[in-house]
């Protein structure tokens, strides 16, 4: 009991931005495995195809949440974050939410014949159930994350993707199908939202057409904006669905999984940064915000480069002894998504800053650009060579989106990418890779231990050299550890 309130005080002597950080990173750490192995263990029992089934799910109602949310969610979130007529805010915000989702649901029931065409009754049927749903979600996480309660939003988003983990091994175990997936995934949202309710401030009040309007002003353009997102989230996904089977949707949802390792560092650090961007945009401090993304860029990158060199090298194993010999064929998507993975970690911040210093209508160009060609080119690619076209696709439009992106944002702020600390990075991870290299040709993987003990190891390798080497790098981690109490060798 006295180590953990030990760490807990050390926790709160940080700053709010490296301790809202440090929750994050360790919950995405803990999330990231537990999510992996789990996953492992549903495809290995489950297949391919009620995976597949499960991520069309997942895709149908992220468009469907998109439509009831109209670009509001970030709208009500900025606004609440200026910390002016909070109260007001919020209430205009419900009304919307509560009115365009009945206006959905509704037209899922009317239209259920017609859209039932494209989408599986028994799909129809959960979807309207996450809609309901998204209501009470609305109203318990964004008021939450509006605030600045990072802290309660990041811990109730472990909860909520903790329960939804749990209670997927356990409907696989007990042979529910896609059927258990799915409710453990709503259970689990619902989980999360009841832990939020007790932190949230706000507070129902009248308001007034002023307060609509601001809403609308700046949630048109987000909602153009998330267009783009979700076409990245989800179009691939719905066009594999429309054109193959739900087994190639699970091996093509698999190979991304595996690669989204890659940056959740970079969605660690986008949860805590985009309401400080906010409020110092408010509050005219430029410089702290040009500071943190090119630091976050770095992190990013960090991460992402030498996970993208092994998956290149060890990803055929991976998804085999991972997930299974029916994902194997995943392996050619997977080498390119990985690349996605680090066109994502500039387009996760640029895309955030824009949004955070109150401009949604250049993130709004840059994502339409990108989304119109993505979809063009899933629609072409995916008949011809499959889910490698959808990777394909990504890749291209993604990087697109971050260049015009950038763009756009260094039109108000300066955007200095950290060239040397980058340098380091790829020149450690190729390091890195050339032992992989070695490893495999010498002595082979003919075992998932053999497998761990290379991806250990190397990993190993990577943060001596990169320690070494970039000593900025090195006295920041230094630096953290030691707030944490956590010895540093000398040799270090």
């Amino acid at each position: 009991m006295n180590f953990f309130k030990r760490y807990l005080t050390r926790i709160l002597q940080l700053n709010s931005i490296h301790r809202q950080s440090v929750i994050s990173l360790f919950s995405k750490i803990s999330l990231t495995i537990f999510g992996f192995i789990s996953t492992m263990y549903i495809t290995h029992i489950a297949g391919p195809s009620i995976y597949g089934d499960f991520s069309i799910f997942v895709a149908y109602l992220g468009v469907f949440l998109l439509i009831t949310d109209g670009g509001f969610g970030g709208a009500v979130v900025k606004r609440l974050s200026e910390g002016h007529d909070q109260n007001k805010y919020f209430t205009a915000y419900m009304s919307l939410v509560i009115s365009f989702v009945s206006i959905v649901v509704i037209i899922l029931i009317l239209g259920n014949q017609i859209i039932s065409t494209y989408i599986p009754p028994n799909i129809i049927f959960w979807l309207i159930i996450g809609l309901v749903l998204s209501i009470l979600s609305s109203y318990a996480v964004n008021g939450i994350y509006g605030i600045g309660k990072v802290g309660i939003y990041q811990s109730a988003r472990v909860l909520s993707d903790g329960t939804r983990i749990f209670l997927q091994i356990i409907a696989v175990f007990l042979g529910f199908g896609v059927g258990g997936l799915i409710g453990a995934y709503l259970l689990g949202t619902f989980v999360g939202c009841l832990f939020n309710l007790p932190f949230l401030e706000l507070h129902l009040e009248k308001y007034d057409m002023d307060h609509l309007k601001n809403l609308f002003n700046f949630a048109f353009w987000i909602f153009l904006g998330s267009i783009g997102s979700s076409v990245f989230g989800y179009a691939d996904t719905i066009i594999i669905g429309l054109y193959m089977q739900p087994a190639d949707v699970g091996i093509y949802r698999i190979a991304f999984q595996l690669t989204a390792f890659a940056t959740f560092i970079t969605a660690a650090l986008q949860s805590v940064l985009y309401p400080k961007i906010s409020y110092w945009h408010a509050n005219g401090q430029i410089s702290l915000i040009e500071k943190s993304i090119s630091r976050s860029i770095t992190y990013g990158l960090f991460f992402a480069i030498p996970v993208c060199v092994g998956g290149w090298l060890l990803g055929d194993k991976m998804l085999f002894y991972f997930y299974g010999a029916s994902f194997e064929t995943g392996y050619y998507a997977l080498i390119i998504l990985f690349l996605v993975q680090i066109a994502n970690v500039f387009m996760f911040q640029i895309v955030s800053a824009l949004s955070a210093i109150n401009r949604p209508k250049d993130n709004f160009k840059s994502t339409s650009i990108a989304s119109v060609i993505n979809i063009g080119l899933n629609l072409l690619l995916i008949p011809v060579i499959g889910i490698i076209g959808a990777a394909v696709a990504t890749l291209f439009t993604m990087t697109i989106n971050s260049i015009l992106g950038g763009y756009f944002l260094k039109k108000e702020v300066s955007l200095d990418i950290e060239r040397k600390a980058i340098m380091s990075i790829i020149l450690c991870s190729l390091v890195m890779g050339i032992f992989v290299f070695l490893f495999r040709y010498f002595i082979g993987l003919s075992n998932s231990i053999l497998l761990i003990t290379v991806i250990a190891i190397s990993g190993i390798i990577y943060l001596l050299l990169i320690f070494r080497l970039d000593h900025e790098i090195h006295n920041d981690i230094k630096d953290l550890a030691t707030q944490f109490g956590i010895p540093w060798p000398k040799w270090l």
